[in-house]
C-alpha cells in the first residue's frame, strides 16, 4: 500500500526537478532578456537594445552549443525599435 505513495513522490519529485532544471538557465540573462527557442540546431534571444551587453548573450549560445560539442555562430540579428532578436547556429 505504501509503494504506490512512494512512486508519486519520487515522481513528483523528478517531475519538479526536471521543470526547475529547464527553466533555471534563463535567470542567468540580464534584464529583459531572454530565450525565445532552444534546440540542437540554434537557439534565439529577444533583448534590449540599449540595455543588453551582445558578449553575454554569445557566451549563453556559446555554453548551449558546447553541451553539443558545436561551436556557436552568430546568425540573423533584427530589430524593431529597442527590442532585438538575435539567433545563434550551433555547427561542427
Amino acid at each position: 500500500m505504501n509503494k504506490p505513495k512512494i512512486l508519486v513522490l519520487i515522481s513528483v519529485v523528478l517531475l519538479t526537478l526536471i521543470m526547475v532544471g529547464c527553466a533555471a538557465p534563463n535567470s542567468r540573462l540580464s534584464g529583459n532578456d531572454r530565450v525565445l527557442m532552444a534546440n540542437d540546431e540554434l537557439i534565439r534571444f529577444v533583448y534590449e537594445l540599449n540595455q543588453s551587453d551582445l558578449s553575454e548573450l554569445y557566451n549563453y549560445a556559446a555554453e548551449h552549443c558546447s553541451k553539443l560539442n558545436k561551436r556557436a555562430e552568430q546568425g540573423t540579428r533584427t530589430c524593431d525599435g529597442n527590442r532585438c532578436e538575435i539567433a545563434y547556429f550551433c555547427e561542427g
